[in-house]
């Protein structure tokens, strides 16, 4: 999962070049989560693919599902080599 917060807008109202994302969380703690898995549709694994999950919220009470935001076996991280 990614850490930049996600906003639906951000694209439409954000700098052209080198986006860096918005600055604050939205009220729901919602995080960039960009590509797909082996089990989505080829349409949904590019990396220009980008959609959200709930975030962690840290000031919720801790332990419960609230605090620790989605999680999904089809949320990961893709590992690359020149070789």
């Amino acid at each position: 999962m990614g850490n930049d917060y996600y906003d639906s807008d951000y694209y439409a109202n954000g700098p052209a070049n080198n986006p860096v994302g918005p600055l604050v969380r939205s009220a729901y703690f919602n995080r960039v989560v960009r590509g797909g898995s082996f089990a989505d549709a080829e349409v949904d694994i590019r990396l220009t693919n980008r959609a959200s999950v709930l975030g962690p919220n840290f000031e919720a009470e801790f332990g419960s599902s609230a605090y620790l935001g989605d999680a999904s076996p089809r949320i990961g991280f893709r590992c690359v080599s020149d070789n």
